[in-house]
């Protein structure tokens, strides 16, 4: 167990070694930091560069904040100072129940503002009153804040996962979620039937699958 006081952190792990002439703690095995009671890590083999004041692991990682959000990562680089992180293969999992997947990640945790690529946000399954359908927004980047996530070249629907392509679906140039309206809203999209485009919409919103009842666009139903 080592507690740095200037750095308001507490590593507990298997073993650890303090390499004290380039001012370096390595840990062996399962370890569990603790950053300002603000998140929590648990990984394996973390390195942790004090004069950069930098944690960084090639080993699978999870990363909890105080709100109970978990970021599960490949690999991660975080500074301790600016709170940012970056990471590869990440699952973000929200307290509300939603998963997303990203390929690359690039975040602040304190600010819950990130960027990444290749993002697929599946949404809690229960929020339609269905459990079978499978609601979900894929995309190719993403840039997200508190009150906004917009992404690129994205895809929305809640039609149950199969091999095949799914009945319907809005396929758009740009979708932006705004998280305090509940509000998806859709610039250059198309409705399409079983990847056959039907309508056309330059602008398009509807509410984000949080909202059980709103007037407005119909979820299609074959």
């Amino acid at each position: 167990f080592i507690e740095d006081l200037e750095k308001n952190l507490k590593i507990k792990a298997q073993e650890i070694y303090y390499f004290k002439k380039d001012e370096i703690i390595v840990t062996n095995g399962f370890t569990e930091i603790n950053i300002d009671n603000k998140f929590t890590i648990k990984s394996e083999d973390i390195t942790f560069e004090k004069n950069f004041g930098r944690l960084s692991s090639n080993q699978k990682s999870f990363i909890t904040d105080e709100a109970g959000n978990i970021l599960e990562s490949e690999s991660f680089k975080f500074q301790l100072k600016d709170e940012t992180i970056k990471a590869k293969n990440v699952v973000l999992r929200d307290n509300e129940g939603n998963t997303s997947f990203l390929e690359n990640f690039m975040g602040n945790m304190n600010s819950k503002v990130f960027y990444g690529k290749d993002i697929k946000i599946n949404f809690d399954k229960k929020i339609f009153g269905n459990k079978n359908n499978d609601p979900r927004l894929y995309g190719n980047s993403i840039q997200s804040d508190q009150n906004y996530s917009k992404i690129s070249k994205g895809v929305f629907t809640t039609c149950k996962k199969n091999d095949s392509c799914p009945p319907w679906k809005i396929q758009a140039e740009e979708v932006v979620h705004d998280k305090k309206k509940k509000i998806i809203n859709y610039k250059n999209a198309w409705l399409q039937i079983y990847d056959k485009p039907v309508i056309y919409f330059p602008k398009f919103f509807h509410p984000d699958p949080t909202v059980k009842r709103q007037s407005g666009f119909l979820i299609p139903n074959i």
